[in-house]
């Protein structure tokens, strides 16, 4: 559903915080985003609360993004985050296929990036059927010569 507010904000934080607790390397893969950028995407109707039986259960976000992005009119995946007592109950392959379904112009592609350390995240992304179709190669020069 349409979240109308970040009302649950700090559960995501908490979700977050869970899952970087359990998986410390997740810290430098995956960051909640700010409640800015988030409070953006509620005014432009891209974010959802994820609820099963009435209860909350995460966030399914996204960014609308102009000709920039890979040259496409698209929405880029901001968030997709699920509360501890939800995961693991194979709901995570779905975020992204119900995010891509509530989202209001078909015409625009939805992408995202994955760490490629984040094997959940890769694994949840694969069973919903999003396809890898390249990467980022970032290099750090320690001396320019």
């Amino acid at each position: 559903m349409q979240a109308r507010n970040l009302e649950h904000y700090g559960d995501a934080e908490r979700a977050y915080a869970a899952v970087d607790s359990e998986h410390p390397s997740h810290v430098e893969q995956a960051a909640l985003q700010s409640r800015a950028d988030l409070e953006e995407s509620v005014e432009a109707g891209l974010v959802f609360d994820v609820t099963v039986d009435g209860t909350w259960a995460g966030y399914a976000a996204a960014l609308a993004a102009g000709q920039d992005s890979l040259g496409l009119p698209a929405y880029v995946v901001q968030d997709l985050i699920l509360s501890p007592e939800f995961r693991d109950r194979a709901y995570g392959p779905h975020l992204s296929t119900l995010l891509a379904q509530a989202l209001p112009d078909p015409s625009r592609i939805l992408i995202g990036t994955i760490h490629a350390d984040n094997r959940g995240a890769i694994q949840s992304a694969t069973r919903a059927g999003r396809k890898d179709v390249g990467g980022w190669l970032q290099y750090q020069f320690t001396e320019l010569r």
